[in-house]
């Protein structure tokens, strides 16, 4: 019912500023906007031209934050399905998938500064990727009536079926028209975006298959074990380390980057009381063995 209600309030809006457009020779602009001159020509500068202005404002902040709300909810689940990287299915500090905002924005700067900050520029892209979604949509659910069925599927399928002719007239013809005004570029982009996603994907079963218990015959033996211990210096902390390190293994090695000749010398010292051998390469290499 709800959705009932915001299809008729829409189509209501549509056909009021259409009819009101049309009786007061409304044309388009680039100084101003349609919305903008019919509520001069009904309400003049009062203030109700003024809660107009600011109506559509909200409504606009509120359609460019449905995207940083859903897309990355959307590539969360995509990436929990392995299409996209895991790290777009963490949740920040604020318990949302920060890494999905910040790709969203980064995506948003580039076409920004790729289209000059033109607005109008970048109509052609919203336009086709909205009615290729709308078209996709009207398919899936086509598809679902096919498959579930159930009271009525019949008329259900066919209003989705003429729905989904509509928008894909709509978006052949604005591909068409603004191929290359800008269409182009999301005719490129989606094709190569679904591949990524199958190659992500494809990626992912490749590791699983690689650490897969399924295929796993025999255990291997490991014999001997090499210990590395990564230092800043030679104190007691060190120490303890190698010592501890020299009771799992008889190979022991402890690196140091040396970027002090003075410090190289003073280390040596330290390292040679305990009997270990010191070998001095372009990064110092201190070895410890029984």
């Amino acid at each position: 019912m709800t959705l009932t209600w915001m299809a008729a309030i829409l189509g209501a809006f549509f056909i009021g500023i259409t009819f009101l457009s049309n009786h007061y020779g409304i044309l388009p602009s680039e100084n101003e906007t349609v919305l903008s001159q019919l509520a001069h020509a009904v309400f003049s500068n009062g203030i109700l031209y003024y809660m107009v202005q600011i109506s559509t404002f909200l409504i606009l902040i509120l359609a460019a934050n449905t995207s940083f709300a859903d897309f990355p909810r959307l590539s969360s689940i995509m990436a929990m399905g392995g299409y996209m990287p895991r790290q777009l299915s963490n949740r920040g500090d604020k318990l949302v998938f920060s890494n999905g905002i910040l790709l969203l924005s980064l995506f948003s700067a580039v076409l920004i500064i790729g289209f000059g900050g033109q607005t109008h520029a970048l109509i052609p892209l919203y336009a086709v990727g909205v009615f290729l979604a709308f078209t996709l949509s009207q398919i899936g659910i086509i598809k679902h009536w096919i498959d579930k069925k159930g009271d009525h599927w019949q008329k259900s399928a066919v209003i989705n079926g003429i729905g989904g002719i509509t928008t894909a007239v709509v978006l052949i013809v604005i591909a068409g028209t603004k191929f290359m005004h800008g269409a182009w570029l999301v005719i490129i982009a989606i094709p190569t975006i679904v591949y990524l996603t199958k190659q992500v994907k494809s990626h992912y079963r490749s590791v699983a298959a690689q650490l897969s218990l399924e295929a796993h015959v025999t255990e291997t033996e490991f014999k001997h074990h090499s210990v590395i211990i990564p230092i800043s210096g030679v104190q007691k902390a060190v120490i303890h380390a190698v010592k501890y390190a020299k009771a799992l293994s008889d190979d022991v090695s402890a690196v140091y980057v040396c970027l002090d000749q003075k410090k190289q010398k003073e280390y040596r010292t330290k390292w040679q009381e305990y009997g270990w051998a010191f070998r001095s390469s372009c990064s110092n290499r201190l070895t410890a063995r029984s």
